[in-house]
């Protein structure tokens, strides 16, 4: 049986550098060797399905189906040129000439005018040598000029090219309190209004989030959380999904859109996963006490509060050696505020292979049974969404920066479009939440 195969975009600094982290996690789970593509010794390949993310060779080794791309070349050369994936890695890399400056409009046109048909021929050779490409996962960061700029114009590309293809991105959001540079409202919101829908699901988070999440592990051992630590976050996410696709005999990735989002407009998820302990925590771990935990704020990959708003739906990936509390997810859902018209609200599939942190990551609770939750909150559009919306709207009223823009190609009128389709997707997730969505 042919399962669904998945070809992974790396774009921009952040897209490469998780992308990386995604790669070296994968390569550990599914036990091949990130420097040569064989698999190591001792491994239970009987039991592992590759195809999703891996091309086996005649000689049997195994290559990642992904490509990297990025404005400029220090970051591909230090994490897959360099790096100690690069056998595996060559030619997975595409990279210009200038970087796009921190701004949308220079990556949509400058950079993609610069590096958009190499990237596409990347993209295409690889997915030739495919038997069934069935989803492309994104990882990019909103906020800069690669990951939203040149990200929106190679995106309108693909859809022509793979118009029954399903296209999820796994999206760093500006954080609430942390920002890297002055512009990244207008950076979000024009690839948000320009993109939403282009993607099946999008997966939301931010680095303050992250960081919160890493911090008391890392406390414990005396150590600070760097960008690599919070990415391996990051990428721990998509493994969860595919779990059941890779270790069993599901296919959880094919099911999980038609799930979550009921309607197009309204495709950005919020993830959590659990436990995410240090090694010597106390916490007992059982079937019921890792469902109460996911559906708690402080598990949140985005700043997102759950008690304010509806749940939409919900997904829940088990994993590990476990019994479903299948009475829990009824008392859950009765407990749990969901708009009245989901019949369930809630879906779930468990693969047998538990997380397994790699030695680097020794710091974590080796549990043996963890739960990813992917959830569609009307929360995530209401507070994420509005508190660019209102940034973005502060540097608007003043004209602030807008002539850099302009002076790359957009028209001034596109900032007040902008504005106004994600205030209708604010307004579409507060008819959901509020007293109308009940009627």
């Amino acid at each position: 049986m042919v399962k669904c195969e998945v070809l992974s975009l790396n774009i921009g600094q952040a897209g490469v550098q998780t992308g990386a982290e995604f790669w070296k996690y994968i390569c550990h789970e599914e036990g091949i060797d990130p420097s040569s593509g064989t698999t190591v010794a001792n491994s239970d390949i009987e039991y592992i399905n590759h195809q999703p993310f891996f091309m086996e060779t005649a000689g049997g080794t195994f290559i990642p189906q992904t490509v990297f791309v990025d404005s400029e070349d220090e970051v591909v050369d230090h994490c897959i040129r360099t790096g100690v994936m690069r056998s595996m890695l060559q030619r997975r890399g595409v990279t210009g000439n200038e970087d796009a400056s921190n701004c949308f409009a220079r990556g949509k046109f400058a950079v993609a005018k610069d590096i958009r048909s190499d990237a596409l021929i990347a993209i295409r050779r690889t997915v030739e040598q495919m038997y069934h490409l069935h989803m492309i996962q994104l990882f990019s960061a909103i906020s800069g000029g690669t990951g939203s700029g040149f990200t929106a114009a190679l995106l309108t590309a693909m859809k022509d090219i793979f118009p029954k293809c399903r296209f999820e991105m796994h999206a760093v959001y500006p954080s609430g309190s942390v920002h890297d540079t002055i512009v990244e409202p207008y950076n979000s919101v024009f690839f948000m209004s320009q993109t939403a829908e282009m993607f099946d699901v999008r997966y939301t988070y931010d680095n303050e989030s992250l960081n919160s999440l890493t911090e008391p592990v890392y406390k414990a051992e005396g150590m600070r959380a760097s960008f690599k630590d919070l990415n391996y976050l990051i990428s721990l996410v998509p493994s969860c999904m595919s779990a059941c696709s890779r270790f069993g005999s599901g296919d959880s990735m094919s099911a999980l859109g038609v799930n979550l989002v009921p309607f197009r407009s309204l495709n950005a998820a919020a993830v959590g996963i659990v436990p995410l302990f240090h090694r010597e925590s106390q916490m007992a771990i059982s079937e019921h006490s890792l469902l109460s935990e996911a559906f708690l704020n402080r598990v949140e990959m985005c700043s997102l509060d759950t008690f304010e708003g509806k749940y939409i739906s919900a997904c829940l990936f088990y994993r590990g050696s476990l019994n479903i509390p299948y009475e829990y997810h009824n008392y859950i859902r009765e407990k749990i505020d969901f708009v009245h018209w989901i019949p369930t609200g809630i879906k779930y599939d468990v693969a047998p292979k538990a997380i397994v942190h790699p030695s680097s990551k020794n710091m974590y609770l080796q549990s043996h049974m963890s739960l990813l939750k992917v959830s569609n909150h009307t929360g995530i559009t209401e507070q994420l969404t509005s508190s660019i919306l209102d940034r973005y709207s502060s540097l608007l009223s003043k004209r602030a920066y807008i002539f850099w823009y302009v002076g790359e190609g957009m028209e001034e009128g596109e900032f007040e479009d902008a504005k106004e389709k994600l205030e209708s997707e604010i307004e579409t997730a507060r008819n959901l939440s509020g007293p109308a969505g009940n009627e």
